[in-house]
């Protein structure tokens, strides 16, 4: 016979011969399961009644109202409206830019857009956004001068 059939009866017998030695002859699966005595009912008051404060701390609870100001404030200023001036729309990029670049070296917040219209790209050159209409209307008057163009006051869109 081979090594490997020596070790396979080997491993055969260690497997009997320790199952016969641990043999337990407990009837585990067929003890019965002690009584558990009855809870009266009485005693139980429903947990939704109960209030549990785990906490107790007045910097947890300042942190929390500070948050509560700050995420109103946030959701005030989100629903704030915006105003921005369109200054004029240029059919080439060049055109564009070279107003964009004018007006923000004289300090202007300009920015452009660009959108299809009949398979065209048209460019919008903007000035803003600023919450105080009054002040938009002040930079309309303004630019008026510096680009001889009559800008259109407009709310403000992301």
């Amino acid at each position: 016979m081979s090594k490997v059939t020596y070790i396979c009866i080997g491993i055969i017998v260690s497997f009997v011969s320790l199952s016969l030695i641990m043999k337990d002859n407990s009837s585990f699966e067929t003890q019965d399961v002690p009584q558990l005595s009855l809870i009266n009912q009485e005693e139980i008051s429903p947990l939704e009644d109960t209030t549990v404060n785990f906490f107790n701390d007045t910097e947890i609870e300042e942190m929390e109202n500070l948050l509560e100001e700050g995420t109103t404030g946030l959701k005030k200023k989100i629903n704030m409206q915006a105003w921005s001036l369109l200054i004029d729309s240029y059919s080439t990029r060049e055109e564009v830019m070279k107003d964009f670049i004018l007006l923000q070296k004289k300090g202007y917040k300009a920015y452009v857009r660009d959108y299809l219209k009949d398979g065209k790209v048209i460019y919008t050159l903007n000035v803003g956004p600023n919450i105080n209409e009054e002040t938009v209307r002040l930079l309309k008057k303004e630019i008026q001068d510096v680009l001889n163009v009559s800008p259109e006051v407009q709310y403000y869109r992301d």
